[in-house]
């Protein structure tokens, strides 16, 4: 029995069929996803203002407090303190490698954030992150310019940092304007968290040779 393979058309026209129900089904599927976090959130907007009213009567006031005492500055803190410990006693690079490794899984991990809670537990796993950089940071600044060029240095790495951080922030926006979320800004965020862990290991702890400074030639009659 003859077999007959499939023509180069017959290919493109299956390839132009998948295409074709990829762009139907994918904005379905985010939009699905969309009104599954809008429902969420109005269920919680409901359950908050509830308990709300039920403290008003009981108090005769509403709270401030909305059991957010866990944040992202608690989480700093304690982030920046036992890093700096960690560093003291493991080095540099290792931890930092880390730190920035650390970052872009907690960046995906926004990906699965549902509600309120979620979005807590978030908060206090990116916060005990977000500046645990700046000691391994300093430190290397310092271990490898000298310590005297420590304050020009840092200036010049938050410098860059705050602009990093403002184009971030507006890419992310525009992001959410062409496409509706912010999964593609998530993603591409925790993927330079990846490349900086792999460029941190890759940092070279040696004392920069400093130039010598030319004499001055003397003066001649």
């Amino acid at each position: 029995m003859n077999r007959r393979g499939f023509t180069l058309i017959e290919l493109l026209i299956v390839v132009v069929i998948i295409g074709v129900l990829a762009a139907i089904a994918i904005p379905k599927f985010a939009n699905t996803k969309q009104k599954a976090l809008m429902a969420s959130m109005k269920t919680d907007l409901r359950n908050l203002v509830t308990a709300e009213e039920a403290y008003s009567a009981d108090s005769v006031r509403y709270t401030t407090d909305l059991g957010t005492g866990y944040t992202v500055t608690t989480g700093n803190v304690l982030g920046t303190i036992t890093s700096g410990w960690i560093c003291d006693r493991l080095g540099r690079r290792g931890p930092l490698a880390f730190y920035y490794f650390f970052r872009g899984l907690s960046l995906l991990f926004l990906l699965f954030v549902w509600n309120a809670p979620s979005l807590h537990v978030w908060a206090a796993i990116f916060g005990l992150n977000y500046v645990s950089t700046v000691p391994p940071t300093t430190t290397l600044t310092a271990n490898i310019f000298g310590r005297y060029s420590v304050g020009e240095l840092s200036g010049w790495i938050f410098l860059s940092h705050q602009v990093g951080s403002a184009l971030g922030a507006a890419l992310a926006g525009w992001i959410y304007e062409w496409t509706g979320g912010y999964e593609i800004a998530f993603v591409s965020a925790a993927l330079m968290g990846f490349l900086a862990a792999g460029l941190a290991l890759a940092i070279r702890e040696e004392p920069v040779a400093s130039r010598p400074t030319p004499l001055a030639a003397p003066a001649t009659s």
